[in-house]
């Protein structure tokens, strides 16, 4: 029988969003092959963990393990956006945590399942590279390529969805690469394991049909022609018959303000874990709301005026970096 291998990292934060997550794969998921699931955390509570263990009923064929780490391996690494978990980096230890696992999917835990994940697997299995990702929109990293140590041209993947070559990881030290470029490159780094994956696998990753990882700017169609990757038909495919809907955006479905006409599908699968009756309480969203089209006015200034965007983003992370910040729970880049 095959075996597909699926990772999820997170934390007490995420925990009901990431049961979402894995009730939408399993609902999409036929049952004639193997599905393992690992979940990366460093201190779940028993509750979340109980509750994460019902949803194997969900599907037969179905196994969940509980990998616990250490903060303790990761508190040098840098935090510098104020709006990401340190938990983040868990998943750059996978080679060595799954010793026995050659291939693996990477989840984040904002995305909602809609079409069977062997769809895309039986062709990572026969793949040379490294990694599958997609493609992030050309005007969002190409100034940043330089100061990660990459080439000028390269494309630069979201590190929300990723198909993941754990065998070659291994045979050329990804982790203890990872910890050297981390060293080197500290004051670059802003998306952090996301810049160091983009940055190790730079020439040996492929991108993945774009409907896998359908997020915010496909959504909005921002982006529209700023992909090397995708075509405006991949985009159009993408938005309206996605295989991953990535809820990168905030506010999120589970936030008051959510404008994402497919958070529904969030609260569909939702129904089907021990969170279900979760409520939204939309009576205050009015201020969300506009700091969600404020926030698109800014993504088209980055397609319209990429100069003009990239000072007052530069000011923004000076402020950050002056006044400090805090991380209000678990959130992913992508």
């Amino acid at each position: 029988m095959e075996t597909i291998n699926i990772a999820f990292a997170s934390d007490n934060h995420y925990a009901q969003h990431m049961a979402v997550s894995i009730a939408s794969l399993l609902k999409n998921a036929s049952a004639h092959y193997r599905l393992c699931i690992y979940i990366l955390h460093e201190n779940l509570l028993e509750s979340h963990i109980e509750n994460l263990k019902v949803l194997v009923g969900l599907r037969r064929n179905t196994e969940m393990y509980f990998l616990k780490l250490s903060m303790d391996d990761f508190r040098d690494f840098p935090l510098h956006t104020g709006a990401h978990s340190i938990a983040t980096y868990f998943r750059l230890k996978l080679p060595s945590l799954l010793p026995d696992v050659d291939r693996i999917a990477y989840l984040d835990s904002d995305i909602v399942v809609c079409r069977d994940i062997q769809e895309i697997w039986q062709e990572f299995t026969i793949a040379p590279h490294m990694m599958w990702a997609v493609e992030e929109p050309t005007p969002l990293y190409s100034h940043r390529l330089a100061s990660l140590g990459m080439i000028g041209d390269s494309p630069y993947f979201n590190g929300g969805i990723l198909l993941l070559n754990l065998e070659k990881m291994r045979q050329t030290n990804f982790e203890g690469k990872a910890r050297d470029y981390i060293e080197k490159y500290y004051d670059a780094i802003y998306y952090q394991d996301q810049d160091v994956l983009n940055a190790l696998s730079e020439g040996d990753w492929k991108p993945m049909p774009l409907c896998w990882n359908s997020f915010f700017f496909v959504m909005e169609g921002i982006y529209r022609g700023k992909y090397s990757q995708y075509s405006n038909d991949d985009i159009e495919n993408a938005k309206m018959h996605p295989a991953i809907i990535h809820y990168n955006q905030h506010p999120k479905p589970w936030a008051a303000g959510c404008i994402d006409p497919r958070r529904k599908q969030y609260f569909k699968y939702l129904e089907n874990t021990p969170y279900q009756g979760f409520k939204v309480d939309q009576s205050k969203s009015y201020l969300p709301i506009l700091k969600q089209r404020c926030r698109y006015m800014i993504m088209q200034m980055n397609v319209n005026f990429p100069n003009l965007y990239r000072v007052l983003r530069f000011f923004k992370r000076a402020l950050v970096k002056v006044y400090g910040f805090r991380t209000h729970g678990f959130r992913t880049h992508g």
